[in-house]
């Protein structure tokens, strides 16, 4: 007689055999209903939020081996930077929470140059992550802007960039196109 329990109850495995024959490793003979299960041990360990979220939200169908480990596979990438930052989330992002975003690793731009720490990614990409302005933060005359250019001999201003690459108002002073 097998000493197993799978050698008799492998018609019952909700598993389909997907999680090997040792059914000891999670479930205990005084109750199969208090499955205890390690997800530390397999190559997807759990952290953050994802330590909350149900077993069938990730496994669809039952489905267990196999299943996708990217984060594009079950979030959306949201519209405001879709494509444009490839599939690498966790470069600015956490299993903690979504938000807020952890950018300063991997953004070029210093995003504290101003008061208060850093700015929110909106405050400088209104519509996606594409195009900047920096009026989101300071004010935009665009006479006086244009006025305060030309005497210095700046007559290429649009990009603030090319001149401020660190959002220092000095630091594109005195220079010529």
């Amino acid at each position: 007689t097998p000493q197993d329990c799978f050698a008799c109850h492998q018609a019952d495995d909700a598993h389909d055999g997907q999680l090997g024959q040792d059914c000891a490793a999670c479930h205990t003979a005084a109750g199969w209903e208090q499955a205890t299960f390690d997800h530390s041990q397999t190559a997807f360990p759990l952290s953050g939020a994802h330590l909350e979220t149900g077993c069938a939200q990730c496994h669809l169908d039952g489905v267990y081996q196999g299943t996708a480990q990217a984060c594009a596979a079950c979030h959306e990438d949201p519209a405001f930077h879709r494509g444009l930052l490839g599939s690498e989330c966790a470069a600015c992002h956490s299993t903690t929470a979504w938000s807020p975003a952890d950018y300063d690793r991997v953004h070029i731009f210093p995003t504290n140059h101003g008061e208060g720490g850093a700015s929110p990614c909106q405050t400088c990409h209104p519509q996606t992550l594409s195009t900047y302005t920096c009026y989101g933060c300071h004010e935009h005359d665009r006479a006086e802007t244009e006025s305060e250019h030309r005497e210095e001999g700046i007559n290429d201003f649009q990009d603030c960039m090319r001149c401020h690459p660190t959002g220092e108002k000095e630091e594109g002073e005195g220079e010529e196109d």
